[in-house]
Order: structure tokens, then sequence, then C-alpha cells
């Protein structure tokens, strides 16, 4: 993952305290999020997924906040140096 801490988190939801959505200023097309939910084992769990707006990077579950936001981060910049980001508009394709 870079060292450049640079994505901004912020409530997904005003009335979700437990809903954050990241965004890099640097990259419009990037969207993370987290949010807390009920697993089906019943106890409560992170949820975090790494996208950008026309492709899926990857998802999971995490204890704490802190966790999944660092998995969210460490998706999302593995992806980027991976190679070339997914075009926007134009009807991009995988």
């Amino acid at each position: 993952m870079t060292s450049e801490k640079r994505i901004i988190w912020r409530p997904t939801w005003p009335d979700q305290p437990n809903d954050e959505a990241g965004r890099d200023p640097l990259n419009d097309i990037c969207q993370l999020r987290v949010h807390q939910d009920r697993c089906p084992e019943g106890r409560m769990v992170w949820l975090w997924a790494a996208n950008f707006t026309t492709l899926a990077i990857a998802h999971g579950s995490s204890d704490t906040i802190e966790e999944a936001k660092a998995s969210a981060e460490e998706a999302y910049f593995d992806r980027l140096q991976s190679g070339p980001l997914p075009k926007i508009g134009g009807g991009w394709r995988p």
C-alpha cells in the first residue's frame, strides 16, 4: 500500500453513524465504503468494499472500523498499482 494517506473518509448518510464512504481526491472514480452490520453468526462486523465506478475491486469484513478502512484502502491502492484503470464513459467493459 502507498505510504501516502490521501483517502478522505466521511459519513455516507447523516443519520447512519456506522456507515462511511472514502474517496481519493486524485481519482474521482474511487468508491470505498465501510459499514457495520450483523453477520450470519449474529455478531457485529464491519463490512468493507473497494470499487471503481465501473469495476468491483474487493470486499470483505473486519472486526473494527480501522481494520475495515485499512483493508479497503489496501485493496484500492494495490489495484491502482496493478495496471491501467477502467475508462469512464463510452461503455467500458471488462
